[in-house]
């Protein structure tokens, strides 16, 4: 496990990028070293960045239909 909410995180949140394109070897070198767990400020958009084919229906997608 290993947090991300002070360092990388904080460039995003503070403005210094608008997306989070840029911190993705950041992000890529903290699972490289063998972080299975990221603690992070911003999940919903780290999320997609470090596993972009990745989707997960909600509990309730099952009762919905769009």
């Amino acid at each position: 496990m290993a947090g991300t909410s002070r360092n990388i995180d904080r460039e995003f949140l503070g403005g210094r990028v608008t997306t989070m394109e840029p911190l993705r070897p950041q992000y890529r070198a903290v699972l490289e070293r063998g972080v299975d767990i990221i603690e992070t400020d911003i999940p919903r958009d780290l999320g997609p960045l470090i596993h972009p084919t990745h989707s997960t229906a909600g509990a309730k997608a099952r009762f919905f239909r769009i």
